[in-house]
């Protein structure tokens, strides 16, 4: 499902991640990216308030546990607690540990479970 690539998106998807009400914020030492964060704010109606979703972080594996995606993490919530929203959520898959500690790390609790069946 995952593969390396030189970029991990076309320069259309880019446009699209920073476009509308979407956040993009970039994490950067000198002329190195570091880290990037993509989110947007929507009306949650089972919270019946305004949430922060996280579509994508992404820290380069050199600089982990550094707190570059703690950084990104905080500002996003602080730009977007300026626009109403009350809670922060992302989805992780169930395999990737190093992220689940991050966010477990960070304070954030699960939310929910997905489930799938190959047939």
């Amino acid at each position: 499902m995952f593969k390396e690539t030189a970029h991990a998106y076309s320069y259309e998807e880019f446009l699209n991640c920073i476009c509308d009400d979407r956040i993009a914020l970039i994490a950067e030492e000198g002329n190195d990216v570091l880290g990037y964060c993509f989110a947007n704010v929507f009306e949650n109606p089972a919270f019946k308030d305004r949430t922060l979703h996280i579509s994508d972080l992404f820290v380069d594996q050199h600089v982990r546990r550094k707190g570059v995606a703690k950084a990104l993490l905080d500002e996003a919530a602080k730009r977007t607690k300026r626009l109403g929203a009350k809670r922060m959520q992302l989805m992780v898959w169930s395999f990737n540990e190093e992220a689940r500690h991050l966010y477990e790390s960070y304070g954030m609790e699960i939310q929910s479970y997905n489930y799938e069946k190959k047939i």
